[in-house]
């Protein structure tokens, strides 16, 4: 029972890296494509849209300046985010909270990988465990 403990976190700690750093990477490129594809389709439109209603010098003009003030704003991120992370950090109370759900979290993915009872007799035999060698190191 406790080698299915060992086995159960070291697998958590190290294929969950790996898988997640490549599921990541292949989702995240697949969004960037269809990100740019709905990008370069929504221009297209908005061209056609105000082509109809300014004419097509005014239509490009429009769409131009657009991208412009969008590129800026793009532009202006890392002061903003640089801003963002000079604000005060979070306080004891608040990281404690933080460390609580987290362990909360991982505690419930436990249960459901192994189920309740397993994993209350694993956590009893750690405890049992424990205490054995803390009682030995007392004599």
């Amino acid at each position: 029972m406790l080698g299915n403990l060992f086995l159960y976190a070291a697998n958590r700690a190290a294929h969950g890296a790996v898988g997640n750093v490549a599921r990541q990477a292949s989702w995240g490129g697949f969004a960037i494509f269809l990100l740019l594809a709905g990008a370069i389709f929504s221009l297209v439109v908005a061209f056609l849209m105000l082509d109809a209603r300014v004419g097509a010098e005014s239509a490009g003009v429009l769409i131009a300046a657009g991208c412009f003030v969008a590129a800026l704003v793009c532009l202006s991120m890392p002061q903003l985010l640089d801003w963002v992370e000079t604000r005060p950090k979070p306080t004891a109370a608040e990281a404690i909270a933080e460390t609580g759900a987290a362990v909360h979290e991982e505690m419930t993915q436990a249960v459901d990988y192994f189920g309740a009872v397993r994993v209350v007799a694993s956590a009893f035999m750690l405890g049992l465990s424990a205490a054995r060698q803390l009682k030995q190191r007392a004599v």
